[in-house]
Parts: structure tokens; C-alpha cells; sequence
């Protein structure tokens, strides 16, 4: 599914459009609610789907709660997954 997404964004179509259609077809998501373009973007936006692994975005003390690191702090890893084609 995820392939076909990339496929269909490639084509130029919304990513309004795209969950559009994957609701038109019934295909449910993980979470089993309606496709959204926010969902659609976030898929697009995963750089593990091109084979990157992003750590360190998040961090979390003992009893606290997560806050978001800034960018400059994120470990980055490139190419360590094989990339969806």
C-alpha cells in the first residue's frame, strides 16, 4: 500500500485525493480510522520508507514527560534499511 502511495503522489495527485480513494476502495488503516490527508503526508514525510532511521527526536526523564529535541540533536542514520521501490 505504501508503495502505491508513493506511486500515486508521484502522479501528481493530492494527498487529499489519494486517502480519498483508499476510502472509496474500503482499505483500512493500522488504526482503523478514515484515511486523512495528514495520515497520507505522514507517510509520505517517513524517511524510513527511503531507508533512513531518524533517533533522539524525543526524550523523556524518569517520571516526566516527552519533550521534542531540537533538530540539531537528532541522530541521523542513512541508508541502514533497505528502501521501499
Amino acid at each position: 500500500m505504501v508503495k502505491w502511495i508513493f506511486q500515486q503522489f508521484l502522479e501528481l495527485k493530492s494527498e487529499t485525493a489519494i486517502a480519498r480513494e483508499l476510502n472509496l476502495k474500503a482499505i483500512p488503516t493500522n488504526s482503523k480510522v478514515p484515511w486523512n490527508r495528514a495520515l497520507i503526508g505522514r507517510i509520505l514525510r517517513n524517511e524510513n520508507y527511503i531507508g533512513n532511521l531518524i533517533y533522539n527526536r524525543q526524550s523523556c526523564k524518569l517520571r516526566e514527560k516527552k519533550v521534542n529535541n531540537p533538530r540539531d540533536l537528532w541522530i541521523r542514520s542513512e541508508g541502514c534499511l533497505e528502501p521501499i521501490g
